[in-house]
């Protein structure tokens, strides 16, 4: 079963956030009433990397940019506490919980590059069971 939390991330600072992030975060809130809310700033992903998965804190902190922390900790937050993590710029238009029949849940497409099929997983909605035995090999 997933868990009932709602996990966003952005600025601590929320008069440096776009206009559109505010609705969307109105949207998980009232779609999702009744769930726990998490919102985690800079401070609080470098903490959860540095003190649940130490052992990857130094190729973390020396990621050239910003979103490459920020992508990292979402794997991370979803294998720690599971539920549902969406961007800051994802508008929830209804409660989908009863409609989930897996464990783990990506958004992705593919698409033509070079005569190519390549896969792309998008990380702005992951859904994850916290279940770690069955992520275990």
């Amino acid at each position: 079963m997933i868990p009932k939390i709602i996990h966003q991330t952005g600025p601590t600072d929320t008069t440096t956030w776009h206009p559109l992030w505010y609705e969307c975060q109105k949207s998980w809130l009232k779609n999702f009433d009744d769930f726990e809310y998490r919102f985690w700033n800079d401070e609080d992903m470098n903490n959860l990397v540095k003190n649940h998965y130490s052992k990857y804190y130094q190729m973390f902190s020396e990621f050239k940019h910003h979103i490459m922390r920020v992508n990292f900790f979402r794997f991370c937050l979803m294998h720690k506490y599971g539920g549902i993590y969406a961007d800051l710029d994802t508008y929830c238009y209804e409660n989908f919980y009863d409609t989930l029949f897996t464990d783990l849940m990506l958004n992705s497409n593919t698409t033509e590059e070079f005569g190519n099929n390549i896969f792309k997983v998008e990380n702005s909605l992951i859904i994850s069971n916290l279940n770690k035995k069955k992520f275990r090999k």
